[in-house]
């Protein structure tokens, strides 16, 4: 899929097949095409490639999970039990490597990459502000897409 993104097909499969057996190259790069055209066709379009530009080009990590938990603690020495239930978000970000063939499809769960994970508990307050802070993004965002 990155070969077909970057528009490297050739590369690839030349990198490819350099270890099958002669007898067997030309077949490999019969296969090799075909899969390259049925992802082409399938997989890859102008988002899919934007979104790969943007990756690739960031000097920043990329956000590889979030998740959260809700979690309620019955007691604290000397405090007692805390009231309400609270969040914890957790966010995973990877710095790629460049020696990784997949650098950031999320659909990899083994891309190449140094990881780092922030984890932090929040109240509705706190997640109220993190939504807020997220759709000004996103509203900034989208005025820029034209």
């Amino acid at each position: 899929m990155e070969a077909v993104i970057r528009d490297a097909v050739d590369q690839y499969i030349q990198t490819s097949i350099v270890t099958d057996e002669p007898k067997d190259r030309d077949a490999r790069r019969a296969v090799l095409k075909e899969r390259a055209e049925t992802v082409t066709k399938v997989l890859v379009n102008d988002e899919l490639r934007s979104r790969y530009l943007i990756k690739m080009s960031s000097k920043h990590p990329r956000l590889k999970t979030a998740d959260w938990e809700i979690v309620r603690k019955i007691a604290l020495p000397n405090k007692g039990p805390l009231p309400r239930p609270y969040a914890t978000l957790n966010f995973e970000t990877v710095w790629p490597d460049p020696s990784a063939v997949v650098l950031w499809f999320p659909f990899f769960p083994d891309a190449g990459g140094q990881r780092k994970s922030v984890s932090f508990d929040c109240d509705e307050g706190d997640l109220d502000d993190l939504i807020k802070a997220l759709q000004e993004a996103r509203t900034a965002l989208a005025g820029t897409a034209q």
